[in-house]
């Protein structure tokens, strides 16, 4: 990336994403607080265009659960996108839209980067899925956060559009918010529940030029948008088997939020985390995850 001036170019970017995202208004922004809520704040005004929106920086940033994501200008991706859905169900979208992501920066990792949990689950070095929102790198150290996701949804206060099944749910605004560490981060903070930053370019992801940067961008972008199509029509059951390949968690010793402990055994077909405690599995819908050391 360089090291002055903007790290994106808008006219560049709404130029490789007119034809895989025709419809779709693209903007950037030079900084804002949250591009996420400023799309949710675009929803409740009921602006409910498909959207992408980026930033150079975002000041107040959100991840799950209401903590901060840091970002800085050419160390990280902050972008979110919009647009009014109705899948058969919810459970199970930041886990799909967590497949998308990998999916496309699979093309720009080496070739053992990627991870493969059904032949080898816990190699070190590769990018894969936490549950349920983020993507981590396993180190000698233990893990690593490479990015995040964060689903937020409302209510239309307009009709939806025409055409959606009966069975699909309401039809609701959704905001897909991504962070993506593009180089680590030079003064890292970290919860007790959150593993240190790892950039991409660490990874052996290669942004010399602006050009392989947008590059980068734009097939995230293009996979998400897909992802999104896919999940309204199908669900998570068509990226169940995805997700089981890139699961950092399951083999793994496992601590919730609410303090149960156990054996991440991968999810379900709802998206669910399996929990092995004794000789009982728990479904899990939503928790923090941390690893427990053995």
């Amino acid at each position: 990336m360089p090291s002055l001036g903007p790290a994106w170019h808008e006219e560049t970017l709404k130029a490789s994403l007119r034809e895989p995202l025709a419809g779709w208004h693209v903007e950037l922004l030079p900084e804002i607080d949250s591009t996420s809520s400023e799309l949710m704040r675009r929803g409740h005004q009921m602006d409910y265009r498909s959207t992408v929106l980026l930033a150079e920086h975002q000041s107040a940033g959100r991840g799950r659960s209401g903590q901060a994501w840091l970002s800085e200008p050419h160390q990280s991706l902050t972008v979110s996108m919009a647009r009014t859905l109705a899948p058969p169900s919810w459970m199970g979208l930041s886990l799909a839209c967590g497949v998308g992501v990998v999916q496309a920066l699979s093309a720009y990792l080496p070739f053992d980067r990627v991870a493969d949990g059904l032949s080898d689950p816990h190699k070190p070095g590769r990018l894969g899925l936490k549950w349920p929102n983020d993507l981590w790198t396993w180190e000698a150290s233990g893990p690593a956060k490479v990015g995040g996701l964060l689903i937020e949804t409302q209510s239309l206060r307009s009709a939806p559009a025409q055409g959606r099944s009966q069975a699909s749910s309401p039809a609701r605004f959704c905001v897909v918010g991504l962070g993506l560490n593009l180089r680590t981060p030079q003064s890292p903070a970290s919860g007790p529940l959150s593993p240190p930053p790892k950039g991409l370019v660490d990874l052996g992801v290669t942004l010399a030029t602006r050009a392989l940067a947008h590059a980068l961008l734009a097939s995230v972008v293009v996979s998400l948008a897909h992802t999104l199509n896919q999940f309204e029509t199908h669900g998570f059951a068509a990226f169940q088997h995805e997700f089981d390949r890139m699961d950092c968690l399951r083999g793994r010793q496992v601590t919730l939020s609410d303090a149960r402990h156990g054996l991440a055994m991968g999810v379900n077909e709802h998206g669910e985390l399996l929990l092995g405690v004794g000789n009982e599995v728990h479904c899990v819908q939503a928790a923090s995850v941390s690893i427990r050391p053995l």
